[in-house]
């Protein structure tokens, strides 16, 4: 330890500053390198939701296909992807109730509704929010035709409802309109 105290005297003030200032640098430096060592941590168990690192979506096609059944599709892909993967719409297929152009989501229903089905009422007697046409909403009270398609359309954007509370999202569904209709409604 003399021998660098010895040493550092030795030098001029100049070279003294530079290497008090390489010093800092060099603890600086080796700092920054150390704080960042000690933040990676490893992952510990499973990714808690895969899907949405998935390149991946599962959709499930069911009605008026030739094959309905569970299908996985790359991220991004659209409603016709599904169909086409399905097999194709059958000849009593209503392809003008899907929206082909849509994006799907992981996860959702794409039903393919048929020529001569009975409406979207469940037995109950119930309205259907995932299987409703703009008719069928128009039948209940406070829903005019305007009000209609703006449900069909939220749901061929947005896929299959998943609780009757999410048809407040639809623009002029508030509250107050959703109390009087909810009890007419099921998923």
């Amino acid at each position: 330890m003399q021998f660098i105290s010895r040493w550092y005297k030795d030098r001029s003030i100049q070279q003294r500053r530079q290497l008090k200032l390489g010093a800092i640098l060099l603890a600086a430096l080796f700092g920054l390198w150390f704080s960042n060592q000690s933040q990676v941590v490893p992952a510990a168990g499973p990714v808690p939701n895969p899907g949405i690192l998935s390149s991946k979506v599962r959709v499930h096609v069911v009605g008026a296909v030739a094959s309905p059944g569970l299908y996985e599709l790359e991220s991004g892909s659209i409603a016709n992807d599904a169909i086409l993967a399905a097999g194709g719409f059958t000849e009593e297929a209503l392809q003008q109730t899907v929206n082909l152009a849509r994006v799907l989501s992981d996860g959702e229903q794409l039903l393919v509704r048929a020529e001569g089905e009975v409406g979207a009422e469940s037995a109950s007697g119930l309205i259907s929010l995932n299987l409703s046409s703009d008719t069928d909403f128009e039948q209940l009270p406070g829903i005019g035709p305007a009000l209609a398609r703006r449900i069909v359309e939220y749901r061929e954007q947005h896929g299959s409802f998943g609780s009757l509370e999410e048809l407040t999202s639809v623009s002029g569904i508030g509250p107050k309109l959703f109390g009087q209709i909810k009890d007419l409604l099921t998923l």
